[in-house]
């Protein structure tokens, strides 16, 4: 499996990569002033001589294309750094607090399990509205409320966090 681009009206495949063939991607903030509603996106790929070539793309989709293209980044060819993950307690609806850890991911803020290391939740950034920071009494602890807006929800998602710094 890999990456293919296809040709908007035939729907014909126009390039395909291996994943391995693929170093990165990411967001291009270069803005074509003609088309302003594209936003571009760069994908780094490698050739059987170890050479690096970058392809530029536009989509008006590019926060989705990008989302879905780096949930594929363990088997693209740059090696991942081991991400942090900073101990938590999150603050439920019922008022119950739960410990968590939280890991910034090149897609998402995942919520994960303080005991068995599970991914509890993963919120993508394409998903969040704002991250605000919340005034607490305690000057040793830092909260901070994720207001996340889902697609299949008509509502918002609050979470409040708070951790010790």
């Amino acid at each position: 499996m890999g990456i293919t681009t296809y040709n908007k009206d035939t729907l014909r495949v126009t390039n395909q990569w291996p994943y391995a063939e693929v170093y990165s991607v990411r967001p291009d903030p270069n803005v074509k002033s003609s088309q302003p509603q594209l936003q571009r996106l760069a994908l780094i790929v490698v050739d059987n001589n170890r050479k690096r070539h970058e392809l530029t793309f536009a989509s008006e989709y590019r926060a989705e294309v990008l989302t879905d293209l780096l949930r594929f980044r363990d088997r693209f060819g740059e090696r991942l750094k081991p991400s942090s993950r900073i101990a938590a307690n999150k603050l439920g609806w019922s008022e119950r607090v739960s410990s968590v850890l939280l890991s910034p991911t090149p897609i998402s803020i995942d919520k994960i399990d303080s005991i068995t290391g599970t991914v509890l939740k993963s919120y993508l950034y394409r998903d969040m509205e704002c991250i605000d920071r919340v005034s607490l009494f305690d000057p040793h602890l830092t909260a901070f409320i994720l207001s996340v807006t889902f697609t299949s929800c008509i509502s918002d998602l609050l979470s409040l966090f708070y951790c010790h710094f």
